[in-house]
């Protein structure tokens, strides 16, 4: 092996490129790519939504970071970057991000996890701005680990060299991380994956990682025995490469360093050890140090980890989440580059695992995904543990009490006492709020902040105008001109379904005078039952059709049987909703928009139903009836994203300012 000495020792005129010159002194590099943004651009964009703790686990007044966040990761981590107790303050990042391998990841339940769908320079810049935002949180003494495959980490490490600097790259670590492939005919077996390790500063936390020695690595690499205490010991050079003019270059007990070397110690120090009985002298005079055996922390780990491969038998603890790591692989990254409260943070955070090995080893932790999939499987991994994971194909999985369900059995750390005493706050943000209800009401049974739909649209609509201020300038112009967006709700499901349909093909004032008679009929108060007793004759008295009478009696029909749940609609997605009552007669793709929107309080709904509001987007936007004007619409209904419902009621009120 051969070592490098600094030029300004170098005692040859051969070069390596022996003709060839550069004009500039500057040897700095970049990746470059179309769509790359300004790092001042990146840094100081403002978060574009609010996030609301949908439950809270924390008990007591001492303070707790421990959060899990639900949405999108570049959002969350510009709004962990305005909170002053945590911009600068992060000690350890890991992420394991997606790798670009444009696929899609399903869990062990055949739900999709996550999409792996980014490729080339659309990638790179996706994992570039949120490391620049890393950067930014992390703490001067903090680090920061990349797990990638050989797909795109040498991209991502150019990058890497770009965001945190060359000088701060500390390690490329290789992981073993299944067993032998048997895809070999065409090429060597694909068991590696890598790790990048960067530092924000020189200086940086540091607890050496060691391995415990084993007896034969003691026999082979102490083989000595001091005769006169019994100590095992090894003999090791006290020079090291290159050439010193100082004290360490100068003759010490006669003798010069070898050609091209120096001491490791000035004279003083080696005549120290010397005393000490530490130098062996050989017997040609040759000065060695002793380093003695029981000194030894143990076996300094080195960039090539063999021993943490994923998944390797059925009674391996597991969420089942498709992407999920070896916890004894974080152990020793978060031991190696954190302390006891320090705050770790992983912004992919997938099954969780950082977080849990985080809890175990005393560490503040912050997690963020936008897949439900994976949030479903964190709060399962804190709430109710793992289990082992079982036959895959015959999907035998045992079914394990959850007094003996551990997170990672074999964790230094890990306390079964303390399972179910996790303490963390669970935020999500507004697209998400319906989702993390459900997954909330899943795994605690009740809710810490949200119960009333008004207080939800209270912080969710000061988030929507600001994020489409931001994203629509010809909405920006819309909003700035309304104001505030006051979004009225209707509080009974039914009686807006009824009042829905009678509505149809009638004018306002016809409609309101129907319906304040069938009110006046049932003392203000409809039902399922009250219709149900009530022959068609009289409904047709009170103004309503033959037609409507009939649409009207097959709604309640459908309530009353259990065919249709109106207050379980809440755990169904927008679409669900839409096919659920749709099987009504008489109520359309518009009747449930309007049911999402003014109803449920659903902040994601398009409502490209309504002509009224077509027409007037074509209008706003001068939009005209060709063939792109469908793509235009949808390209409109991506920009409003998540907060359709938002820029769809600006829209009506220009329509009524207009008139």
């Amino acid at each position: 092996m051969t070592t490098g000495i600094t030029t300004n020792k170098w005692q040859n005129g051969a070069n390596i490129i022996e003709k060839q010159t550069f004009d500039s002194t500057d040897i700095s590099y970049e990746i470059t790519y179309k769509g790359k943004l300004p790092v001042q651009e990146i840094i100081t964009t403002k978060a574009t939504t609010e996030y609301i703790p949908v439950h809270s686990t924390h008990v007591g007044n001492a303070p707790n970071l421990n959060s899990i966040y639900y949405g999108d990761n570049l959002d969350v981590l510009r709004f962990l970057l305005q909170d002053t107790h945590l911009r600068g303050k992060i000690k350890l990042v890991y992420i394991d991000p997606p790798y670009g391998t444009n696929s899609v990841f399903h869990s062990r339940n055949n739900k999709d996890s996550y999409k792996d769908n980014l490729t080339g320079a659309h990638y790179l810049e996706f994992i570039r701005q949120r490391l620049i935002l890393l950067r930014e949180l992390l703490n001067e003494k903090g680090s920061i680990y990349v797990h990638l495959d050989n797909n795109m980490v040498f991209q991502v490490k150019i990058i890497m060299d770009e965001v945190f600097g060359t000088k701060n790259f500390r390690g490329f670590i290789t992981r073993k991380k299944c067993s032998n492939k048997n895809y070999t005919k065409n090429t060597y077996g694909n068991i590696a994956d890598y790790i990048l390790f960067y530092s924000k500063s020189d200086a940086y936390t540091w607890n050496r990682p060691t391995e415990p020695w084993t007896d034969e690595k003691i026999l082979k690499e102490y083989s000595n025995i001091e005769s006169e205490t019994n100590r095992r010991y090894k003999k090791v050079p006290i020079h090291a490469p290159g050439v010193r003019n100082g004290q360490t270059g100068k003759p010490w007990r006669g003798i010069l360093p070898p050609p091209g070397k120096h001491w490791q110690f000035i004279p003083a120090k080696l005549d120290e050890f010397d005393k000490k009985g530490e130098i062996y002298w050989s017997s040609n005079g040759n000065p060695r140090r002793k380093v003695y055996f029981d000194t030894s922390d143990g076996i300094s780990v080195q960039d090539i980890w063999l021993e943490f491969q994923d998944s390797l038998n059925q009674s391996i603890k597991i969420t089942g989440y498709p992407t999920e790591k070896n916890p004894f692989l974080l152990e020793r990254i978060i031991k190696a580059s954190s302390n006891e409260n320090d705050i770790v943070l992983d912004c992919f955070a997938g099954s969780g695992t950082t977080l849990g090995v985080a809890d175990q080893l005393k560490r503040q932790w912050i997690g963020i995904d936008n897949s439900s999939e994976a949030i479903d499987h964190i709060l399962k991994r804190f709430v109710q543990g793992l289990q082992e994971m079982g036959d895959y194909v015959s999907k035998k999985d045992p079914a394990t009490p959850l007094a003996q369900a551990v997170l990672f059995e074999s964790l230094e750390s890990y306390n079964p006492e303390n399972q179910l005493k996790h303490h963390f706050i669970f935020y999500s943000d507004i697209a998400h709020l319906r989702e993390s209800e459900r997954l909330a009401k899943k795994w605690f049974g009740q809710l810490y902040a949200i119960s009333e739909l008004q207080q939800t649209y209270g912080e969710g609509l000061q988030s929507a105008i600001k994020c489409l201020k931001l994203k629509d300038r010809q909405l920006k112009v819309l909003i700035e001109a309304i104001g505030d967006c006051r979004i009225r709700h209707r509080q009974s499901r039914f009686e807006y379904l009824v009042e829905a349909i009678i509505s149809q093909q009638l004018s306002l004032s016809a409609s309101i005078t129907i319906i304040k008679r069938i009110k006046a009929h049932y003392n203000d108060r409809l039902s399922p039952e009250k219709f149900l007793k009530t022959s068609e004759t009289t409904l047709n008295k009170l103004g309503v059709s033959q037609r409507k009478s009939s649409y009207i009696f097959d709604l309640c029909e459908n309530i009353f049987s259990g065919r249709i749940s109106l207050s379980k609609l809440d755990d169904l997605s927008n679409d669900e909703i839409m096919t659920e009552l749709t099987k009504i007669k008489g109520v359309g793709a518009w009747t449930v928009k309007m049911f999402l929107i003014f109803v449920l309080g659903r902040l994601n709904v398009f409502p490209i139903e309504d002509k009224a509001f077509i027409n007037q987007v074509k209008k706003v936007y001068k939009l005209n009836d060709n063939g792109s004007l469908e793509n235009e619409l949808e390209a409109i209904q991506n920009k409003w994203a998540p907060y359709e419902t938002v820029g769809a009621w600006y829209i009506w009120k220009s329509i009524a300012a207009r008139d």
